[in-house]
């Protein structure tokens, strides 16, 4: 492998951190380029009063093979020192008792379901035949099907879609189940459900997002030669020699990565073939928002269960923060629905009344909503994703809307960013 290469990765998520890692793990230069002041795209941390708040739940599963090999292999992080491991686990209330119905899911979908409440055991019985199928390889999704068509063609009706698959559904797709693609479904609830305990498990954060990710991809680039440009806003250009270079500055790269959002891509080019490509590849996407709704409660105040999903469809999750500040308490709404149409101050106010309602919480100190308006894209049927390995040479794409598997997920943009380096490496 030639030493002379250098490679520019423009965005700094969890996909552009991602292959400036490895490609600075196998000695290769890398200068990444954001035009934001902090790293971590739309997965990150927000200082509001000295304090650090993530703009959406951002939750980690055990499956996230990929996620955890950086942090722990490259970062020399202990994944125990960033993450609360828990059972993958379901908490349905819709009572001020705080009666829970539980869906313990850990280790093996099958082997836990007799602890289940809510459902009756014909629903049980429904629920493992589904499973059994879909681990068989048994279950074959039509064309342009839904997770709501999909559901209903294998009879998981009833309790088992309102309490189980629809929460399940919004929270890992950020896609309703009319909207959301019954394949992508299907691979998150195998991966998640169907295998090892140790994969099947929820990782929760025990610090600010900012710190489990982007600050120790950060340090590992910088001590090994990468450079990291922040508040910095570059286009990029092409060069006679087959090379590239970005707007105001004078170094030639052999190789580029793009890693930016699908609807920022069009921004990160100045030669218009590139741009009218970018369009055509991004143009059918379309994208659901996640709103968290910070609510500061006395210190004695907790929800008793680390994740709990209440009201109907189940679409609010709240998220014990204690761990930022006693008595800190997050609610995301996920997906688009008639919460996005009140203002900041009108939504506030009604999950504070929801949460006195349902959990008997008293008045809060204070309360803070974070909006992201594109936090994911949609992930329907039959979108087309795009290839990473474009027409252009040397020229590659990252970013969760790339990798088929999943939907927009943290795993999906660190593969994409893995996968990235990779293909560089091997054009090397």
């Amino acid at each position: 492998m030639s030493t002379n290469k250098k490679v520019v990765v423009i965005g700094g998520g969890w996909a552009g951190l991602s292959a400036a890692s490895e490609l600075c793990h196998r000695g290769i230069k890398v200068d990444l380029f954001e035009s934001n002041e902090y790293l971590g795209g739309r997965a990150r941390s927000i200082t509001i009063d000295d304090l650090e708040l993530d703009n959406g739940p951002h939750l980690l599963l055990g499956a996230y093979s990929e996620t955890l090999r950086l942090i722990t292999k490259y970062f020399h992080r202990s994944a125990n020192e960033y993450f609360e491991e828990q059972p993958l686990c379901l908490n349905i209330d819709n009572t001020k008792s705080k009666n829970y119905k539980s869906f313990y899911l850990s280790g093996s979908g099958l082997s836990s379901l007799i602890r289940a409440k809510g459902l009756s055991l014909r629903e049980k019985l429904s629920m493992a035949r589904f499973l059994l199928r879909l681990k068989r390889r048994a279950i074959k999704v039509l064309d342009n099907e839904t997770v709501e068509q999909l559901l209903r063609r294998e009879n998981q009706n009833g309790n088992l879609c309102a309490l189980l698959w629809h929460p399940l559904c919004i929270s890992a797709m950020n896609t309703p189940p009319h909207k959301a693609c019954g394949r992508t479904f299907l691979n998150v609830v195998s991966d998640a459900l169907l295998q090892t305990k140790l994969e099947s498990r929820f990782l929760l954060p025990k610090k600010p997002l900012s710190k489990t990710f982007p600050e120790a991809a950060s340090v590992f680039i910088k001590k090994h030669g990468g450079n990291i440009h922040t508040r910095k806003t570059v286009k990029l250009q092409t060069q006679a020699d087959e090379q590239f270079c970005v707007s105001g500055e004078l170094e030639k790269y052999t190789h580029a990565i793009i890693a930016s959002s699908p609807h920022q891509i069009t921004n990160c080019f100045t030669d218009n073939e590139l741009s009218n490509a970018a369009i055509a590849i991004t143009s059918n996407f379309k994208y659901e928002p996640i709103c968290s709704i910070y609510l500061q409660y006395s210190h004695e105040t907790n929800i008793q269960k680390k994740m709990v999903a209440y009201g109907s469809p189940n679409e609010r999750w709240v998220f014990d923060k204690s761990y930022l500040s006693p008595g800190l308490i997050c609610v995301v709404l996920s997906s688009s629905g008639p919460h996005t149409e009140l203002t900041q101050e009108d939504l506030a106010e009604t999950i504070e009344q929801e949460l006195r309602d349902c959990f008997g919480y008293t008045t809060p100190s204070w309360k803070k909503v974070i909006t992201e308006k594109r936090a994911t894209f949609s992930c329907v049927p039959d979108l087309e994703r795009p290839p990473q390995k474009t027409s252009v040479k040397n020229l590659y794409l990252a970013g969760d809307y790339t990798y088929g598997r999943y939907p927009a997920t943290l795993e999906s943009a660190v593969r994409s960013g893995v996968n990235a380096a990779k293909l560089v490496l091997e054009d090397m």
